[in-house]
């Protein structure tokens, strides 16, 4: 997540809709998670909706005091796209 592999201190996330409703999620960073140094994991509490879009947004600060946002979206498979690999896939 940071530039140079800085040692993040601290870490803020935030996942919502393509509306803008937030949508509950766990955040593990280097504070809550000694395997992480620079990294954050987003993972959503519960499944998100098929065929549907979402923004992330990241804010941290460094161990230096320098802080990074970044914000990006994603959009989920269609139902009928998670059969279709699922099957392929043998799950």
């Amino acid at each position: 997540f940071t530039p140079e592999g800085k040692r993040l201190k601290s870490a803020n996330a935030t996942l919502e809709t393509a509306d803008g409703r937030d949508v509950p999620i766990f955040v593990n960073t280097p504070a809550n998670d000694d395997k992480l140094s620079f990294q954050v994991i987003v993972i959503p509490q519960s499944p998100l909706d098929p065929d549907a879009s979402y923004w992330v947004k990241v804010d941290a600060r460094a161990e230096d005091g320098e802080s990074f946002s970044k914000r990006w979206a994603f959009r989920t498979m269609s139902g009928d796209e998670w059969k279709k690999r699922r099957t392929r896939l043998g799950y």
